[in-house]
């Protein structure tokens, strides 16, 4: 339940985010909002606690350490950079190690490298869907989830 509330709250501040700041390619007159510069900041750090929230959820440990999620979770907060390189290898990992349906699950962190490309056009929206998707997960997962991950008894 609170990893689920976790992600829609992602979601709702990336939307609040970018509904609050209209955002555009075009420079202000004044140059005078950097409020908007220092909340993006904030919201794009409220990924980094649901990233690695969302790797441990899909694929447990396997994503979360074996593929470095680890290391990316604190490198979150250096840059943007370091962010889509997560989400990425995030994609991969799932679209290749899930099995059937669950290879769709790739489409929560492919989703947020889009919505931050497109951040100008309909990332507030985009961001929205894919972390409300995200948290409509957590809640579906969590009993299949500890079932996997329980062993059987001889």
């Amino acid at each position: 339940m609170v990893r689920a509330a976790l992600f829609a709250l992602v979601g709702l501040v990336f939307l609040a985010h970018w509904l609050v700041t209209d955002p555009s390619y075009e420079m202000s007159d004044s140059q005078d909002e950097w409020n908007h510069v220092l909340a993006f900041s904030a919201v794009i750090l409220s990924l980094a606690a649901a990233i690695p929230m969302f790797a441990k959820l899909v694929h447990g440990w396997f994503a979360f350490r074996g593929l470095g999620m680890g290391w990316a979770f604190f490198a979150f907060i250096l840059g943007t950079a370091i962010l889509l390189l997560g989400l990425s290898v995030l994609t991969v990992v799932i679209a290749l190690g899930g099995r059937g349906g669950r290879r769709l699950l790739a489409l929560v962190p492919a989703g947020t490298i889009a919505a931050i490309i497109f951040y100008v056009i309909a990332g507030g929206p985009l961001m929205l869907a894919t972390w409300l998707a995200a948290a409509a997960l957590a809640l579906a997962l969590p009993a299949r989830t500890v079932v996997e991950a329980t062993p059987t008894a001889p």
